[in-house]
């Protein structure tokens, strides 16, 4: 099953999925949507080994399930942020949970993607994650909420190797 638009979606001890859609906070949303940038990196790669990995390190290492409970709490926080009209706080959320990503499984990230990243914030981007596990991969980062995302993109070299999407 698959769900559109923006939602918040909470996975339970039980397996059991809840969807909470947060569309009806489109003023929040339009704002948050005017920050951001996506990035297609061009990289593909199976998913599955990374999974494994991350699967096995949550089972094992303490280190990695602390990591995911933060990435949870930083998730609802954002939550709540959205829909209390608060944009302030989505790019620094971003940028922490995509560091706790990288704690989940070695080959999260690459030179490439890291030095995407990393033009990104030196250009003023305040966060950025990596979206997709395998297939097509995606980089998006967030400037400060209103502020114009475009110089982030070919004209500041950020984009560098990466189509703008």
């Amino acid at each position: 099953m698959s769900f559109g638009g923006f939602n918040f979606i909470r996975f339970n001890p039980d397996d059991s999925v809840d969807v909470e859609p947060l569309t009806h906070h489109w003023v929040t949303i339009e704002k948050i949507d005017s920050s951001l940038l996506a990035f297609y990196t061009g990289i593909t790669r199976p998913a599955a080994a990374i999974l494994a990995e991350q699967k096995s390190n949550l089972e094992e290492r303490k280190g990695a399930r602390d990591a995911l409970g933060r990435m949870v709490r930083l998730a609802e926080t954002l939550r709540n942020d959205i829909v209390a009209g608060n944009v302030s706080s989505f790019g620094e959320i971003l940028h922490e949970s995509g560091m706790l990503k990288r704690e989940l499984a070695a080959g999260v990230s690459s030179n490439f993607i890291d030095d995407l990243y990393d033009r990104g914030r030196a250009a003023g981007a305040v966060g950025g994650k990596i979206l997709g596990a395998g297939g097509r991969r995606f980089s998006v980062i967030c400037g400060a909420p209103g502020a114009p995302c475009g110089h982030y993109g070919g004209t500041s070299g950020v984009a560098r190797g990466a189509d703008v999407v």
